[in-house]
């Protein structure tokens, strides 16, 4: 046996017969595995050992996360004043010289265990702490800005907290409030039974709580009429400590109540509106070639269009659910939509006439004031219209009748138009193939029947646009190619 191994049975022997559990290794490596998975309150660690030496061992320890606070403390029958310097250099907290004192070894010991207690105290009391006043800077930060007026009192209802919320409600100073009795906001208009059955009720264990209206007096003279909620503040113990009372100016209340009112109005009226924008696009699909997924496309390309170029969101909205509509004017032309020939000149002219027709729909169908409505039959007569002043019907504009040009027509005209273009040329007709994205591109660039181009037909705003999103348009459609209107 070598003095390695005699002096570790030695030090294992002292250390057991106080107390200590111990746990050994005869090689670095062993070493380093077991104190990151023992994660020991001590390590002894001898300078000498066969496959390295101590000191590159600690530093390895101290480069750990997981062992870096473990006390080393070197062992060696060295007395070379370097090889201790480089110890506590590495994070040696102490020295031990061999052979062993039993009493030096185990006062030295007890010594850093101790320090190691201690310092693991004080960090967990600090965690402890700061997660306490973690909730206390949370529950200051709720008490402070709480948009309803709060007072805490004691037991005998003198005021101990105010936040501003309440100052600024009762137009009282803190100062004033503070170490006063709530009484102090009465007025004589309140019944005495309503204070008495509010004491009762927070006072009984069973209930501790008291809602309702009162009114109070304000610094200025002036009368408020509240919804005041008082309830019970106890310690950790449970033990009654005081009250507190959240105070709501019932006008303000009745005002967010008008507000809800007006939101669930919204909602429904948002969906009696999609009812029926599916219900007219159902019909017209009856009296023409087009698809429930056509539609829908329509209202995505639209949305897309009006988002991205950062329309304001009811605008976006709007367009993303009436858009579809722009073509129910063709329920009132039904022959001319299922005739299998090429139109005569009357018959074209009637045909057109689809534009008057649905917007004529739009407005005896829904009021024409509502937002999406009235965009809704400008899309509707307006689809056709190009930017140029090179489409159709022709509209009042001013004292005259003609077709508008440039900024005349609606821009959400416009972007329908674009919408329902690239659509239509995607699309499988029966008297057409299903074009490519970049023949639809191609065509839209630059018509081969009239010649004329996206520019002149969209404006330069929207088209360049359509330029720099083209590949979006791709990908709407084939995301909705097969849906279809329920």
């Amino acid at each position: 046996m070598d003095d390695v191994e005699v002096n570790t049975m030695i030090l294992k022997k002292i250390l057991q017969n106080e107390g200590y559990e111990i746990i050994t290794a005869n090689e670095g490596e062993s070493a380093i595995s077991i104190a990151l998975s023992e994660n020991p309150d001590l390590i002894l660690l001898d300078i000498i050992m066969p496959d390295m030496d101590g000191i590159t061992i600690c530093k390895m320890l101290k480069e750990k996360a997981e062992t870096q606070d473990i006390p080393v403390i070197f062992i060696s029958g060295k007395r070379e004043t370097d090889d201790i310097v480089e110890g506590f250099k590495v994070g040696g907290v102490d020295y031990i010289q061999k052979p062993f004192y039993p009493k030096e070894l185990i006062a030295r010991v007890n010594t850093h265990l101790t320090l190691r207690r201690a310092i693991i105290e004080i960090e967990q009391s600090e965690k402890k702490w700061k997660k306490v006043a973690d909730e206390r800077d949370i529950f200051s930060e709720l008490f402070t800005q709480s948009k309803h007026g709060v007072i805490i009192t004691d037991l005998d209802g003198v005021i101990t907290h105010v936040n501003t919320t309440l100052i600024e409600l009762f137009d009282y100073s803190k100062d004033f409030l503070i170490g006063k009795k709530t009484s102090v906001l009465q007025t004589n208009k309140n019944d005495s039974a309503v204070y008495e059955k509010l004491w009762k009720d927070i006072t009984n264990p069973k209930i501790g709580f008291w809602t309702g209206e009162l009114t109070n007096k304000k610094g200025n003279g002036e009368e408020i009429t509240i919804l005041l909620t008082i309830d019970t503040l106890k310690n950790k113990e449970g033990e009654l400590i005081g009250y507190s009372g959240t105070y709501i100016d019932i006008l303000e209340l009745n005002k967010l109540k008008e507000m809800q009112y007006e939101l669930e109005k919204r909602k429904i009226y948002e969906t009696k509106l999609r009812q029926i924008i599916i219900g007219l696009c159902a019909a017209s699909e009856y009296s023409d070639e087009t698809t429930g997924a056509h539609v829908i496309r329509v209202n995505e390309y639209s949305r897309y269009i009006a988002e991205k170029m950062n329309f304001e969101e009811k605008y976006v909205q709007a367009i993303g659910m009436v858009a579809a509509l722009h073509d129910i004017g063709k329920v009132a032309i039904q022959s001319l939509i299922q005739y299998p020939g090429k139109y005569t000149p009357e018959q074209r002219l009637e045909m057109q006439k689809h534009t008057v027709y649905g917007a004529n729909i739009i407005t005896k169908f829904a009021d024409e004031n509502e937002y999406e409505f009235k965009m809704a039959k400008e899309i509707a007569l307006n689809h056709h219209q190009s930017f140029d002043g090179d489409g159709y019907p022709q509209i009042e504009i001013g004292n005259e009748v003609r077709l508008p040009k440039g900024e005349e027509v609606p821009f959400c005209a416009l972007i329908v138009s674009l919408a329902d273009s690239y659509d239509a040329l995607r699309s499988k007709r029966p008297y057409k193939k299903a074009l490519t994205h970049e023949e639809v591109c191609q065509i839209l660039s630059i018509d081969d029947r009239t010649g004329k181009k996206g520019i002149e037909r969209f404006g330069e705003r929207l088209w360049n646009f359509f330029l720099e999103h083209h590949l979006e348009f791709d990908k709407i459609y084939q995301k909705y190619e097969e849906v279809l209107i329920d």
